[in-house]
């Protein structure tokens, strides 16, 4: 995908701005409870933003493919990229303008207020896993972001994710003729897996059902609160689409 170079004078006061308006559309939002706590939102970023987003993402050589082991069982996960920006080198490989781009809308002022906003969104709803709290010790929770692209034929299977995960937040970004109605899917299971819920699990797909389809709409976002009751997947992408972005914000504890 081409670069937009509008990107690489994107001041200061309109990427504030940008992310003041997603903070308002969180804070609005109505919480979904079933099967889990969860909230969906259109035209979460003003439109002239998005398309800043969607010019500036990279071409598929930006994204490492690599897959755990343990992933590759079931699925077809080896068909998904990411690109992390916690790790300065990925960013580095960018070209100029991107680099500048990116680095300016994930800074560590809009992941703060970003974390803050998903936090007090579903505060009464967080399952805050014990091992990560110890007496006397501070409780450190960060976000983390990341880039991902799903090819064609990409398939998560149903799963729980991590433990150290708080909320889970993905923010759509097709362009034009990306769209699918088979964006994540909100799975309830139909055999008690309790047991296995280690985030590191995959399971087969006949054993779910599905509670909510929620497409992949341009300009949408999707979070929801990590539990061991919150399966989700993704459904085979293609063949309506060649691929799926997506900037996944997630609110992590340590």
């Amino acid at each position: 995908m081409s670069n937009n170079p509008l990107a690489s004078i994107t001041d200061e006061a309109q990427v504030a701005a940008a992310w003041q308006h997603v903070g308002e559309k969180i804070a609005a939002a109505a919480i979904e409870t079933s099967p889990f706590a969860l909230i969906r939102i259109d035209d979460v970023f003003p439109a002239d933003f998005y398309e800043l987003l969607v010019g500036q993402l990279p071409g598929n050589s930006a994204y490492d493919f690599s897959t755990a082991e343990d992933y590759a069982v079931i699925g077809n996960e080896v068909r998904r990229g990411g690109l992390r920006f916690d790790e300065p080198s990925n960013i580095s490989r960018l070209p100029t303008p991107a680099q500048a781009f990116w680095r300016q809308v994930t800074e560590p002022g809009i992941t703060k207020q970003l974390t803050q906003a998903l936090i007090a969104k579903f505060r009464p709803h967080l399952e805050v896993p014990t091992e990560a709290v110890q007496p006397g010790q501070p409780v450190n929770i960060f976000g983390k972001w990341l880039l991902s692209r799903d090819l064609a034929g990409y398939e998560l299977p149903p799963h729980v994710d991590v433990r150290q995960k708080l909320v889970a937040g993905l923010f759509y970004l097709p362009d034009a003729g990306q769209e699918s109605p088979y964006g994540t899917t909100i799975l309830t299971p139909k055999l008690d897996l309790a047991d296995s819920l280690t985030g590191r699990d995959r399971y087969y797909r006949e054993h779910f059902d599905v509670a909510i389809q929620v497409p992949f709409h341009a300009n949408s976002f999707l979070a929801f609160v990590r539990s061991d009751r919150s399966f989700h997947g993704v459904d085979t992408v293609g063949p309506e689409v060649t691929q799926r972005n997506i900037l996944m914000f997630n609110v992590n504890i340590a």
